[in-house]
């Protein structure tokens, strides 16, 4: 790919992510009992699990999602362009969370070619930055870009390759100042939201953006139970559905759990299940998401390999609403067209953000300490509870620390136990920087 990338002016290149590394982290998540569900990431993060995507991508037929995604921006994006043009941005820089196998990347830039530089003879560019855990996909996504728009790629676009983890996001944010000339389009398509823990996504989502920034963001939904059903059938028929579920253990020889050495070549498809969960993954309140697990038993332990959440429009509505996040458009399909794929245009406004899923998750913790009879030092434990709130909303609080004491506040929720020291220990985070 380097031969390319001298040719297409490449501003910068962010070091591809360590292989080494990455398997060494996947291990310890694996032996870590605690572990939900394998982070997201792992299942891009090398060569053969790159291509399983790829080859997923093409399976209209059981996989209807990548044709559905598609066929959305095709319907979609010219409009999509408009209205950020209507609304005073001429031309915007596209920054892509997740390249995929490139063709909605491409399916975006030709429509921006189209109408953004059409009849401009001007000098201006637009800056294309792709992030991916995975540098196999950037690359194939890149030669892409190279057969089909050559003349444009050469002239009209600056790259700027962010090989990265999407809850690592923020560490970018200066790179991405320093080379973006005008406001951003930030796509997040397929059913990424889905896969992740939302507040945790969004927040790094949020480390980039300003005022006079886009949030192109996909999602499945789900308009009746009777879907979900269908849903789980379909992700059962695809053979290279399945293939990509496994492609990170697979990656691997052995692993270790809790002392007993799983031998991972003897895995097979028909060893997964599929099915929904009640399990609190979601920011959203669980009664207004459907979450499909897939799940795979490896000798005497159940690993959780990945989840996907299904939504309702307007609680999504209003979980991004509490994030500062106001709704320009929304895309959705008729139900003839036999599509839950939805696209959401969003643009971040700071002063309307809330503090709301924090101060959700303070009120739960008080209710912990309200209900527990053994309590005798309940006035002690709310004044930490209080400090706490405060941090949280305080705006200058460094958004790191937020997340780790989100983090810990969740893992008492689940528990339904408060104590001094995991309070203190929530409360040593926010004072590390004092």
């Amino acid at each position: 790919m380097q031969r390319f990338l001298d040719n297409l002016k490449v501003c910068n290149i962010i070091p591809n992510i360590s292989r080494i590394n990455l398997v060494n982290e996947l291990k310890d998540k694996i032996r870590e009992t605690k572990v939900e569900v394998i982070p997201h990431k792992f299942f891009y993060y090398d060569l053969e699990c790159s291509y399983n995507w790829i080859k997923l991508m093409g399976d209209t037929t059981n996989y209807p999602l990548a044709y559905q995604t598609r066929n959305m921006l095709q319907i979609n994006f010219e409009r999509i362009i408009n209205i950020i043009k209507e609304e005073g941005s001429p031309h915007f820089d596209l920054l892509s969370l997740g390249v995929g196998d490139g063709y909605d990347d491409l399916r975006m830039l030709e429509s921006i070619r189209k109408i953004l530089f059409g009849d401009d003879t001007s000098r201006n560019k637009i800056t294309y930055y792709p992030v991916d855990i995975s540098y196999d996909l950037i690359n194939n996504a890149l030669n892409l870009f190279i057969d089909r728009i050559p003349g444009f790629v050469n002239k009209r676009m600056e790259i700027i390759i962010l090989n990265s983890d999407f809850e690592k996001l923020s560490a970018y944010n200066s790179i991405i100042n320093r080379y973006s000339r005008n406001p951003k389009l930030i796509t997040l398509l397929g059913s990424t939201l889905g896969n992740f823990y939302e507040l945790t996504l969004m927040r790094a989502i949020q480390s980039l953006m300003n005022n006079d920034d886009y949030l192109l963001i996909g999602v499945d939904c789900c308009y009746e139970n009777q879907s979900i059903d269908k849903i789980i059938k379909k992700n059962s028929e695809s053979t290279y559905g399945l293939q990509f579920l496994l492609g990170p253990l697979r990656s691997l020889d052995t692993i270790q759990i809790e002392g007993d050495t799983i031998h991972i070549p003897s895995m097979a498809e028909d060893q997964i299940t599929t099915n929904t969960s009640d399990q609190p993954l979601t920011s959203l309140p669980p009664s207004e998401v459907a979450t499909i697990i897939h799940s795979i038993n490896l000798g005497n332990h159940k690993i959780l390999l990945t989840m996907s959440h299904k939504y309702k429009i307007q609680p999504l509505i209003d979980f991004f609403r509490t994030l500062g996040l106001t709704l320009v458009e929304k895309f959705i399909p008729s139900h003839s067209e036999n599509c839950n794929y939805c696209l959401f245009l969003l643009k971040f406004d700071n002063s309307t953000k809330s503090d709301y899923e924090e101060q959700s998750l303070i009120e739960t913790v008080r209710g912990i300490i309200d209900k527990d009879p053994s309590n005798i030092d309940k006035e002690k434990i709310t004044n930490k509870v209080d400090e706490i709130s405060r941090y949280l909303k305080n705006p200058s609080t460094p958004i790191d620390q937020r997340n780790q004491a989100i983090d810990k506040l969740k893992s008492i929720q689940s528990n339904g136990i408060v104590n001094h020291d995991d309070l203190a220990e929530i409360l040593k985070i926010f004072r590390s920087r004092q």
